[in-house]
């Protein structure tokens, strides 16, 4: 039990209390890099996005290498999902994310399912 000064003190402490910002980088969201910006990423690398979303359970579509609205909606749910600043871009961050994800069980999705 507090005492009634020790429980002024606490709330003081507790009204006052502003907690520090987060660390991007320590949530695993990196700056892009000078070799990263502006760059395109190429159909081969969209195709491996898509193939991974898939096995993870999101809904990307084919593994076409095409941008489609299905694409960007589970890269952004991905994302999401990850912690990472929510875009559809695909980039290395992305790529390394979904390589070490663990799988989803079968028959089980992680988007909305069709």
């Amino acid at each position: 039990m507090l005492t009634p000064e020790q429980r002024a003190a606490a709330e003081s402490v507790a009204r006052n209390f502003t907690p520090r910002p987060s660390d991007p980088e320590a949530q695993g969201d990196y700056a892009p890099q000078p070799w990263e910006t502006d760059v395109i990423a190429s159909p081969a690398q969209i195709a491996r996005a898509q193939a991974l979303l898939s096995q993870l359970g999101y809904q990307p579509g084919p593994a076409d290498g095409m941008m489609g609205a299905r694409t960007r909606s589970a890269i952004r749910d991905f994302r999401r999902s990850e912690g990472l600043t929510v875009s559809d871009r695909v980039d290395s961050t992305l790529l390394s994310r979904l390589e070490q994800a663990p799988p989803v069980r079968p028959g089980r999705c992680r988007s909305t399912c069709p």
